[in-house]
């Protein structure tokens, strides 16, 4: 059981007036592995360039938008609604991540590449004390708290940027006071993932910012990157 990863020691304004940023690329080559397919119901395109190309894909059933990124030869898909998770990457039609059988499935972890944060790893008895404040979430793994609180939570679409040689997409997850997500992490601030396409290269890029609030804050952030075994 390993303790959440703090950041303090220094004033909110010294460490955070830029934010900051931390980025995990992941480069791809061709293999071979097991494939699972996946249908949508509504499908239009709302960009293309020469070599990219952008969809969006909804699914009323679970009121669930899929961003579908095509650059070269690598696609990969995002739901920004079920927990901001990149939940597949195809190259040269070789799915490289594990496939739900429903869109349903998605939210959590299980498939594709959930989002950990703020808490990645476990929090021995689901609570902890920082700056004086306890800190409680619910159990979720032996009496402790695993995962954290974003990989389920409907994340929003801040810009979408395209070109022929890249598309990225900037969401955000906003712990603000008064936020359902500040109820359950009593800490404001708010958490922005980018995802850049390029082909054969996506890269994951988050941003912590807490120049709203008044007090230093206690996170973590990982991917949990669900691979097909080739």
């Amino acid at each position: 059981d390993s303790p959440p990863l703090y950041i303090k020691g220094l004033p909110m304004a010294h460490y955070i007036s830029t934010a900051i940023k931390i980025s995990t690329a992941i480069k791809i080559r061709s293999t071979h592995c097991c494939l699972m397919s996946l249908a949508w119901l509504v499908c239009w395109s709302i960009h293309s360039t020469a070599s990219a190309e952008v969809q969006v894909l909804r699914k009323e059933a679970v009121a669930s938008t899929i961003y579908h990124i095509q650059q070269g030869d690598t696609v990969v898909r995002f739901a920004p609604q079920a927990g901001a998770n990149l939940f597949s990457i195809a190259v040269d039609g070789v799915e490289y991540l594990r496939q739900p059988d429903s869109l349903e499935q998605l939210p959590g972890v299980g498939f594709g590449t959930p989002l950990l944060y703020p808490t990645p790893n476990r929090v021995k008895g689901a609570e902890f004390t920082f700056g004086g404040k306890r800190v409680a979430f619910k159990a979720n793994s032996s009496g402790n708290f695993i995962h954290g609180l974003v990989n389920r939570h409907p994340w929003q679409i801040v810009s979408l940027t395209d070109s022929e040689e890249s598309t990225s997409l900037r969401c955000l997850a906003d712990f603000g006071d008064g936020k359902p997500l500040n109820d359950l992490f009593p800490f404001a601030h708010r958490l922005y993932l980018t995802i850049t396409v390029k082909d054969r290269a996506v890269r994951w890029t988050y941003q912590v910012d807490n120049q709203s609030g008044s007090e230093a804050i206690p996170f973590g952030f990982a991917l949990h990157p669900y691979f097909v075994y080739q």
